[in-house]
C-alpha cells in the first residue's frame, strides 16, 4: 500500500513562523522557512513516505462556510503589524518555492479550506496508508484504519480506537464529529449548545443542530468543484520533474542563508538532502512508470 503524507501547510507554517523566532539571515526572519522544511525532513527520514501532499488554505477560504453561519471565523484578527506580515506572506511564498523543488505535491484553491481538501483526498484514497499532519483535532474526525493524525504540538500519533482530548475530555475519535456540533468552537467563533442555552438564543432555532453539522463534518467536505477536481488531479496524477532537483533546492538554500543553521560537520547538507533525495527518485520513477 502507498504511503502517504498529507501536511496541513498553514498549521505546520505559522508554528514555525511564531515560535522559530531566532533564526535570522541579515535582517530577514527565517524561522518559517527552517521550521517548516527541517521538521518535512525529518518525518521523511522517520516514515519514508512514498507521495507527500500540502494542502494550503486558499483565499476567501471562509466563503463558503460564512454562507451558511456569517459569525464563522468573525472573531479571527490580523494582529501582525506591516513588516511582520510581508515577512509572513514571503517566507511562506518561498516555503511554496522550496516544496516544488523537492518534488512534494500541493493543494490551494480559492474558496477553499485545507481541512475540507485534505478530508476530500482521504475519501478518493482507499489504496493509501495515510498520515496527517496537523495539530488542528478538527481533523481527527478522520481517523480510521488506514488513515492516522499526528500533531506536531503534543508530538503524539492519535490511530484507530485511540482517544482524543478536546475541551480537557478524554473522547473517543469516532465521537469527535457530536462533540464538536453540540460544543461548538470558540476559536473558530461557532456557538455550542451551552452559549445557546445562557443567552436563550433563537438565532439556530431548530436548526442548530443542521447548521452545526454542516460547518463541523469533515465526513461531508465544504469543497467547491474546483477544488474537488484539484484533488482528483493532484491524486491521480505524476510529478513533471522538468526543471526540478535538489541542485535548485541547494541553491535557494544558500540564497536565504539556511546552510550555516546545519551542524558543522562536512556531510551536514548531504545529509539533510538525503530524504528529500529519496521521495525524489519514488517520484521520478512513477513519472518514468506512465
Amino acid at each position: 500500500m502507498i504511503k502517504t503524507l498529507l501536511v496541513d501547510g498553514d498549521n505546520l507554517f505559522k508554528i514555525g513562523f511564531h515560535g522559530v523566532k531566532e533564526l535570522y539571515n541579515g535582517g530577514d526572519h527565517l524561522g518559517g522557512i527552517y521550521h517548516f522544511i527541517n521538521i518535512l525532513r525529518k518525518f521523511l527520514e522517520e516514515h519514508n513516505h512514498d507521495k507527500v501532499v500540502v494542502f494550503w488554505d486558499g483565499d476567501s477560504n471562509s466563503s463558503v462556510r460564512k454562507s451558511i453561519y456569517p459569525q464563522y471565523k468573525a472573531n479571527r484578527r490580523q494582529d501582525m503589524n506591516e513588516f511582520k506580515y510581508e515577512s509572513y506572506l514571503q517566507q511562506k511564498s518561498r516555503v511554496k518555492q522550496y516544496l516544488e523543488e523537492i518534488f512534494v505535491r500541493q493543494v490551494e484553491m480559492t474558496n477553499n479550506e485545507a481541512d475540507d481538501l485534505i478530508a476530500y483526498y482521504t475519501k478518493l484514497s482507499v489504496d493509501e496508508e495515510i498520515i496527517i499532519f496537523s495539530a488542528d483535532k478538527d481533523l481527527t474526525q478522520l481517523i480510521s484504519e488506514r488513515v492516522t493524525i499526528y500533531s506536531p504540538t503534543s508530538k503524539q500519533y492519535y490511530g484507530y480506537g485511540d482517544m482524543i482530548t478536546i475541551n480537557k475530555v478524554n473522547i473517543p475519535h469516532q465521537n469527535v464529529l457530536l462533540t464538536k456540533i453540540l460544543t461548538g468552537d470558540k476559536s473558530d467563533n461557532i456557538d455550542g449548545i451551552e452559549m445557546l442555552l445562557k443567552t436563550k438564543s433563537g438565532t439556530f432555532g431548530q436548526d442548530f443542530f443542521e447548521i452545526n453539522k454542516k460547518i463541523v463534518d469533515l465526513h461531508n467536505p465544504l469543497i467547491t468543484e474546483e477544488g474537488k477536481e484539484l484533488v482528483e488531479q493532484i491524486h491521480t496524477d505524476t510529478i513533471d520533474p522538468t526543471d526540478r532537483g535538489y541542485k535548485n533546492l541547494m541553491r535557494m538554500m544558500m540564497e536565504d542563508g539556511l546552510f550555516k543553521y546545519l551542524p558543522k560537520n562536512d556531510e551536514a547538507w548531504v545529509n539533510f538532502l538525503k530524504p528529500f533525495m529519496k521521495l525524489t527518485r519514488k517520484e521520478k520513477r512513477n513519472t518514468n512508470k506512465n
